[in-house]
């Protein structure tokens, strides 16, 4: 369903590396700050749910996120 709401927009790319990551459960935070990590110089622009967004675990460091992606769309 994803590649097909990205289909024919040059500048969104989907990645998998969330189902190929092993040895622990997918945590947000990890996903941002390996991908700033691998593409220091992207900027990450960030579509989420309202309902998800106040899902998202209390204890996650909300600040870190905010300093890794660009832009939030709720």
């Amino acid at each position: 369903m994803l590649q097909l709401a990205v289909a024919g927009i040059p500048y969104f790319r989907i990645s998998d590396m969330e189902i190929r990551r092993k040895g622990y459960k997918v945590i947000l935070l990890v996903t941002l700050e390996e991908l700033k990590k691998a593409h220091p110089d992207t900027d990450y622009y960030f579509i989420m749910g309202a309902d998800s967004f106040f899902r998202l675990r209390h204890g996650m460091n909300r600040r870190s996120l905010w300093q890794i992606v660009s832009y939030w769309r709720l």
